[in-house]
């Protein structure tokens, strides 16, 4: 790692560039990328964050960040193995004093009848439970007859079937909003109506992402495990992540089909 630490650095300074001058065009703050040149990750949070950092960084200097990415793996895996060739845990053996044995023997025996005891007093309280339930109630026949003798009939927004301008809604509300295109890092989708309206849950992790909202930056943050966001836009919305399998998306209520991408990718949604 401190090879491609290197690496980066050695190329931002033959480009004549600041760190600050990498904060401001790539949004990773300054204490990381110091981490990553001098090849110390424990910095920054998460090796999913660490790789999405290194390829955007190396991206930026005109670099192959996927073939840097491939390298870092490569050394991780052969340092990773030299480490477990190199440490070999001691086996010890513990001799267990013969009267101890038959104690632990005993307590074994105890634990077991308990147990067998505890089951069987759940077995007949349920058997009870049971055998004391009262009888069921009357046949609902009997209360539909009923109510017609009294008089009562069911109200029509009960009983009417839902209509196919309904059934359609609901059905689009459900399934998932497709892209209509993608490129290399993107995807576009066409959304109904004359706003867009975007959440953001992070039920399955942390996500850092930005979000540009008609031509203007409005966030940039990361969501932890459990957080939820919403963001608004007039006619187009764009929203990039670095950790999309950790997210999920609705525009204006409809669930959104993401791309499982860990690194950056950018979703587009654009208003008809």
């Amino acid at each position: 790692m401190q090879e491609i630490g290197e690496i980066l650095k050695a190329k931002r300074e033959e480009k004549g560039l600041s760190l600050a001058d990498i904060e401001q065009a790539t949004k990773i703050r300054t204490r990381y990328l110091e981490a990553i040149e001098e090849g110390d990750l424990s910095a920054i949070p998460g090796m999913v964050y660490a790789r999405g950092f290194i390829k955007s960084y190396a991206e930026f200097l005109g670099l192959d960040g996927q073939a840097l990415l491939e390298q870092y793996r490569t050394d991780s895996h052969e340092e990773v193995s030299r480490e477990k060739q190199e440490i070999e845990p001691a086996k010890t053996v513990t001799n267990t004093p013969p009267g101890l044995k038959k104690s632990n023997l005993w307590t074994q025996l105890a634990m077991g009848i308990g147990v067998v005891g505890i089951m069987m007093i759940v077995y007949m309280a349920v058997v009870h439970h049971s055998s004391a339930k009262p009888s069921p109630s009357q046949p609902q026949e009997a209360t539909t007859q009923q109510k017609e003798e009294k008089g009562e009939s069911a109200s029509p927004s009960e009983s009417a079937p839902k209509t196919d301008a309904e059934k359609t809604k609901t059905e689009e509300k459900q399934t998932p909003l497709e892209p209509v295109s993608k490129s290399s890092g993107n995807s576009f989708y066409k959304v109904k109506g004359e706003n867009i309206t975007v959440q953001v849950t992070a039920p399955r992790g942390a996500n850092w992402m930005q979000v540009v909202a008609d031509g203007k930056i409005i966030a940039s943050e990361t969501l932890q495990k459990g957080d939820s966001r919403t963001y608004s836009a007039g006619s187009q919305l764009d929203l990039i992540t670095g950790n999309s399998p950790a997210i999920d998306v609705t525009v204006n209520g409809q669930p959104v089909a993401l791309e499982q991408v860990l690194g950056r990718y950018e979703f587009h949604f654009r208003a008809e």
